[in-house]
């Protein structure tokens, strides 16, 4: 009795220093044996750009649409010193990848080479074409990265992840909240983000420009209903974009001269402070003479006698100058600073810019004229709506958003 429980102990013993013995062997093959393979490898995993999204929040839009996310993509790897044909291998794979076969070859004639890198991102049919080829020395691997589903859409607000870090827009500015997985929900809806971005395209393509943005913004409350600039980027393959200047935001970085859509500023501005109603009248004669400058309604014609609604109606250049001095410098650029303009909006996103009305610091005559029809000033195109959104809002000045929060009436 006491014999077979001592072979049972020494038969047990055995077999855990087999396993042991095994375990090491195993360990010496990984770290010497194959080492070469599993550093390259590495190697390569940590120069992917945005291959290593474990999990990042999700960000979608008010009604649901995922406009960035996270997906496990196939991707396919050779192992170059177990190949004995790259030439016959490059052939087969040049099809399935869509990549030119030399350039294959030239990455699978290395006899010494454990690792090397094909395609990231390949389909599941294209993965699955490979594994039935069972080509010796090619191998499927997965990743997760960072995917947007819309592709262009949205672009430049939403940004992209390289490096494992946010880069521009809200995948940027939120970095710390969507890296702890926190998903975030925005207040665009994305029918109507994706209609504004069909039309504006359409419409830059119809008259040649060189960009063109809108936005929808729901005055009342201050959210962004839908924020679109063109031409954009395709999320998923933004490291293909020669123009990096487009992963700016224009609408809220880009400051321009507004032109004649100002007029209505003024005119608000001048009506509130009760020096002229919508009935005021003043004579047009087509141009106003200040100092040594001359300047012109926009289309050269004189109207004559014109109430201030007719100002706004026939966007006179004359009327606007009229308004504003009426209003005053003084109260003028006050209302100016109220609308928010040289101001940043605080919206949420990266890169903003507050614009510049410094010039009406200088207080001349022919600055705050010029200024009255939008020239010599400027502002952003978010700086722009935000302020006229105000006057479709009763005068209440409302804090822009693009995460939903509780209306915030600025002023």
């Amino acid at each position: 009795m006491l014999k077979s429980s001592k072979a049972r102990v020494y038969y047990l013993f055995g077999s855990i220093v087999l396993l042991f013995g095994l375990i090491a062997w195993r360990l010496f093959c990984i770290q010497i044996g194959e080492h070469d393979f599993y550093q390259a490898m590495a190697a390569e995993q940590s120069q992917s750009s945005d291959s290593q999204v474990l999990y990042r929040g999700e960000i979608l839009t008010l009604d649901n649409y995922v406009l960035a996310m996270n997906k496990k993509w196939p991707m396919v790897y050779a192992v170059p010193k177990k190949i004995k044909n790259p030439e016959e291998t490059a052939k087969q794979l040049a099809g399935l990848l869509e990549m030119n076969q030399d350039v294959i070859y030239k990455r699978l004639n290395k006899p010494s080479d454990p690792y090397e890198p094909l395609k990231q991102k390949i389909s599941d049919e294209t993965a699955q074409q490979i594994k039935e080829l069972d080509l010796t020395g090619i191998e499927i691997s997965y990743q997760w990265t960072r995917y947007y589903p819309g592709e262009a859409i949205a672009a430049q607000l939403i940004g992209f992840v390289s490096q494992k870090n946010g880069q521009y827009g809200l995948e940027e500015y939120y970095e710390e909240e969507l890296a702890a997985g926190k998903d975030l929900t925005l207040t665009v809806d994305y029918t109507i983000q994706f209609f504004i971005e069909e039309k504006i395209k359409a419409l830059q393509e119809q008259f040649q420009a060189q960009s063109s943005s809108a936005i929808v913004m729901n005055p009342k409350t201050g959210a962004i209903i839908a924020l679109a600039s063109y031409p954009g980027f395709d999320l998923n393959c933004y490291s293909e974009t020669e123009d990096i200047s487009l992963f700016l935001n224009p609408i809220i970085s880009h400051v321009f001269e507004p032109g004649s859509v100002f007029k209505p500023i003024t005119m608000a501005a001048a009506l509130d402070t009760q020096k002229v109603t919508a009935e005021t009248v003043y004579y047009d004669q087509g141009e106003r003479v200040i100092g040594n400058y001359t300047i012109h309604n926009w289309d050269g014609k004189a109207y004559g006698r014109q109430t201030m609604t007719q100002v706004l109606e026939k966007s006179l250049n004359t009327g606007a100058i009229f308004a504003q001095e009426q209003a005053g410098k003084e109260p003028f650029f006050q209302y100016m600073r109220d609308f928010g303009f040289g101001l940043k909006t605080d919206i949420g996103l990266p890169g903003e810019a507050a614009g510049d009305i410094s010039n009406l610091l200088i207080k001349s005559d022919i600055n705050y004229a010029t200024a009255s029809y939008g020239q010599g000033i400027s502002a952003t195109p978010l700086q722009l709506i935000t302020a006229l959104a105000a006057i479709a809002n009763n005068g209440r000045l409302m804090q822009p958003h693009i995460i939903p929060q509780e209306a915030q009436m600025i002023r």
